[in-house]
């Protein structure tokens, strides 16, 4: 048995590729703890072709006006997958696996090969719904600390600002943020988040007066309507 290093193989256990195919598939998939089964070539070209199938359908939903972007994406995906089919341990491929990723991303962030610039806006927008599943699956878990200690930070300094009552223009300039960043905070704050495939939009926080019903004018509109039918009611019966 080799006396090397696991990571001095070429195929050998990856908690990053197993991570990769989770964010794809999910920690219910069988890519969870798929980690050890990378030791060997057919699995990590099973994980990488699977990979590119889940990229494939996405790509395929969201870019229905882009059909250029479509295209090329598409054909940036095949080449991904015929390089997953050659990867076996005598034919070194790794680079071109690694440059085909590579060019799928920028592709995906608008890059242009020409000139090396954006030539597409990429925008990313979440729901109501999405956005408070997404804080809540991210809130006081390790993972938070490892990704963005310092987003946490911001945010816990937002939230005591505004439980001290200062309001977001005064928030915004104390931590130097913008105030859309800031109102976006308090307005994903949620104890309680609803399905993230609710399909209803961001609404005024419940600490806005203006987005809580007027009670005065329903209960006038009671009585009025309770008058009006007291007053038509005699007037009906007269006529029978």
């Amino acid at each position: 048995m080799s006396k090397l290093p696991q990571q001095a193989h070429r195929f050998h256990y990856c908690h990053e590729l197993e991570r990769a195919l989770t964010e794809l598939y999910g920690r219910g998939s069988r890519w969870n703890r798929s980690a050890a089964t990378f030791t060997k070539p057919n699995a990590v070209r099973d994980a990488l072709t699977a990979a590119a199938r889940r990229i494939r359908r996405r790509l395929n939903d969201l870019t229905t006006v882009d059909h250029r972007l479509n295209v090329t994406t598409s054909f940036t995906l095949t080449r991904l997958e015929a390089e997953a089919g050659r990867l076996r341990n005598p034919h070194q491929n790794d680079l071109e696996i690694v440059a085909t990723l590579l060019r799928l991303v920028a592709k995906l962030l608008g890059y242009d090969w020409r000139d090396g610039r954006p030539n597409r806006d990429i925008v990313y927008t979440q729901t109501a719904a999405q956005a408070s599943y997404d804080d809540e699956r991210w809130r006081g878990l390790d993972g938070m600390d490892e990704c963005d200690h310092a987003s946490r930070k911001r945010h816990e300094l937002v939230f005591a600002l505004h439980a001290e009552k200062h309001g977001t223009a005064q928030i915004a300039s104390i931590l130097n943020l913008p105030m859309p960043v800031v109102k976006r905070m308090l307005m994903r704050r949620s104890p309680r988040p609803p399905s993230p495939h609710a399909t209803e939009r961001v609404t005024l926080p419940p600490s806005d007066p203006s987005s809580r019903p007027n009670k005065r004018i329903q209960r006038t509109h009671s009585r009025v309507t309770s008058r009006a039918g007291r007053a038509h009611g005699p007037r009906h019966a007269a006529r029978r």
